[in-house]
């Protein structure tokens, strides 16, 4: 079963479940998504999940861009939720790159992204959003052709 990890701080953590939840909804089981809490939950380690998952959804926000451009860590009740420096390192990879969408809930919010990254690949959605979102329905696309070869290699 391909993974869609989906990577965000604590400032964005309502919209991306949300989003989170609305994507296995609409795309079924055969894909799984999850998030760093997720990871941890399942005593799973966090650099592997990311080297090896299908797709990495990153919610970007302005405590986000600090976190990756400072290369420092969240941690909440002794957990890294969020590593800036394990991102900013695997970022730097063309292997990444190929399977990153980066979205943003929040307008004015300093656009950050790596160098590299497709444009095409970058997402200002709606913190309200729902079935008849247009931009909803692309980025799902979007996933399921980066996860294709992923499931059929």
């Amino acid at each position: 079963m391909a993974e869609v990890l989906f990577l965000y701080t604590t400032d964005e953590r309502e919209n991306a479940e949300q989003l989170k939840r609305f994507l296995q909804v609409k795309m079924g089981n055969a894909i799984n998504f999850i998030s760093a809490t997720d990871v941890f939950a399942e005593d799973r380690d966090i650099e592997s999940v990311l080297e090896n998952c299908a797709c990495v959804v990153l919610v970007c926000s302005k405590q986000a861009n600090e976190f990756i451009k400072n290369r420092r860590q969240e941690v909440e009740d002794g957990y890294v939720t969020f590593d800036g420096l394990l991102l900013s390192t695997t970022l730097e990879g063309r292997e990444m790159l190929k399977k990153l969408l980066v979205v943003y809930f929040q307008k004015g919010v300093s656009q950050w992204k790596p160098d590299a990254v497709n444009t095409n690949s970058i997402y200002m959605i709606q913190e309200k959003f729902g079935s008849q979102d247009a931009i909803i329905d692309h980025l799902s696309d979007l996933i399921r052709a980066i996860i294709t070869p992923c499931t059929t290699a």
